[in-house]
């Protein structure tokens, strides 16, 4: 994504105490932008860390060692938020983003001394379902999905202990002072009801068959067997409690007695996470939050505003590489296409192998528009094959080859499936990307790789609309039926769904 591109940059600046603006925390699993002190920088990406290996932990698997590091933004103020996302509610305390322009986190400086902060909860609730998506775990239905987010992201780190378990305030509050919605619905899924109930009741769902004793069992069969297409509500009926009303009582005395506890261990203070520091350009001080928000599908009106201030910033510094990059990047969005090809030719002849520069030339032939012409689908993919050589697991690199392929109803050739498998592989998070290779494997055949692919998609309480169409094609794939599978996929080219939108 362009932060990578303009994270490479950095490497020219040496962070110091004095830095005002933009610094850059590398860790081995995160890249955090701050503009707080290099001191408390470090300290909170740390806690990421942390935190991270606490997940690792909690769930029994490791990381992919391919998979990228997740861009965080921490923005000293909440207005700041709506830089990137025009129109964001002013009590949202941040908000995560997996879209063809990139996966990264935006959220308020967390209060390194109060556990109960709402940018740090917020956060770490995003970094949870990054995790499980990235651990393959989209398959689990949408209480438990946000449940277990719920469940971590109070999670709190000092030297020597870590705490994890505790309630959310609101969620608290929301179970002690409002009326419970059935637990029917609550298995269910959230489009029918309110995000507040459904979040706070799937929080104690998943506090009580995580903690209590005889739970993990019956938990694992019942996550198993939804896995495997079963309905959320009857599976629950099967391997947990067939009386879905006396169930809710347990939980009501869970939370009202003694039993809801949180977990406290000690810990030997551990060795300071490597973190690399890096300053960026005073350009980035009006031109980073902007150029993030091109990043995502906006209003033509929101495009144009992030262009005009990218221009006002980077044009201070012209001769600033950080800001001829960035400038060349947001004329690619959604400025001048030519002023855009001129720049990153210039920058292409000092740095021939650099994959992002290669990547944004690429996208200005629009290789995947309908209507490309050879010529245009020809000049992209050469580039595309130059980036993928100088960076063979970047995902958007990937992603971009092999959208150059219409398929056009037709299978993708073999080598085309395996280019999108891998992008899919590297950045399941992406509902676009994951969608539509989880069509063409299941229009070439591939119903199993097809299948899983889909159904995180579906599962997903965040994913729009009902996604009706999609779910069609998802029971048709696990029929395995070659019919029920066509029919499924032609009904979701007439309706479009939401397969490859951005």
């Amino acid at each position: 994504m362009l932060i990578r591109l303009l994270m490479g940059l950095a490497m020219l600046f040496a962070a110091g105490a004095a830095q005002a603006g933009w610094l850059v925390a590398e860790t081995a699993h995160f890249r955090i932008y701050s503009t707080m002190s290099e001191k408390r920088l470090r300290q909170e990406a740390a806690v990421l860390e942390d935190y991270h290996q606490l997940l690792e932990l909690l769930t029994g698997r490791t990381f992919p060692a391919d998979a990228p590091r997740l861009d965080i933004f921490l923005v000293a103020e909440q207005k700041q938020l709506a830089i990137v996302q025009p129109g964001v509610g002013k009590n949202v305390a941040g908000f995560y983003v997996s879209a063809p322009g990139g996966i990264f986190a935006v959220a308020t400086e967390p209060d390194l001394d109060n556990i109960w902060s709402g940018g740090r909860d917020t956060l770490l609730h995003e970094y949870a379902h990054h995790f499980m998506m990235q651990m393959g775990g989209g398959t689990v239905p949408a209480w438990y999905r946000e449940g277990f987010a719920e469940y971590v992201m109070t999670a709190a780190f000092r030297p020597d202990r870590i705490e994890y378990g505790g309630a959310n305030r609101e969620r608290y509050w929301i179970l002690m002072n409002l009326p419970w919605e059935p637990l029917e619905k609550v298995l269910a899924g959230a489009r029918n009801m309110g995000f507040g109930n459904f979040y706070a009741q799937s929080w104690l769902l998943t506090h009580y068959l995580n903690r209590v004793d005889g739970m993990q069992g019956k938990r694992n069969a019942y996550l198993k067997k939804v896995a495997e297409g079963g309905d959320p509500v009857e599976a629950f009926k099967t391997e947990v409690d067939p009386d879905l009303a006396k169930f809710q009582s347990r939980l009501r005395a869970y939370i009202n007695g003694s039993g809801a506890t949180l977990s406290r261990f000690k810990r030997t203070p551990p060795e300071p996470a490597s973190v690399r520091v890096t300053a960026l350009p005073k350009a980035a001080d009006g031109a980073l939050l902007p150029l993030l928000s091109m990043q995502m599908p906006q209003k033509a009106e929101d495009d144009a505003q992030s262009l005009a201030r990218v221009r006002e910033a980077t044009a201070r510094t012209p001769d600033d590489p950080w800001a001829k990059r960035a400038a060349a990047i947001a004329e690619a969005i959604a400025g001048d296409g030519a002023v855009a090809a001129r720049t990153l030719d210039a920058l292409l002849m000092e740095s021939p192998d650099d994959a992002d520069l290669l990547r944004w030339r690429a996208s200005l032939y629009k290789a995947d528009r309908p209507g490309a012409s050879q010529a245009d689908i020809t000049a992209a993919r050469k580039l595309l094959v130059r980036a993928w050589k100088a960076a063979p697991n970047d995902w958007q690199v990937l992603w971009a080859y092999g959208n150059s392929f219409p398929s056009r109803g037709k299978p993708l050739s073999e080598s085309v499936l395996d280019v999108l498998w891998k992008a899919a592989d590297l950045a399941p998070q992406v509902q676009a990307l994951t969608m539509k290779t989880g069509v063409e494997m299941a229009r070439a055949g591939h119903y199993e790789h097809a299948e899983s692919l889909i159904a995180p998609n579906v599962n997903n309480p965040h994913s729009g609309g009902p996604m009706m169409l999609e779910r069609n094609l998802l029971t048709a794939l696990r029929s395995r039926d070659k019919e029920a599978v066509d029919a499924a996929l032609l009904g979701l080219s007439m309706g479009q769904g939401n397969v490859g939108t951005d």
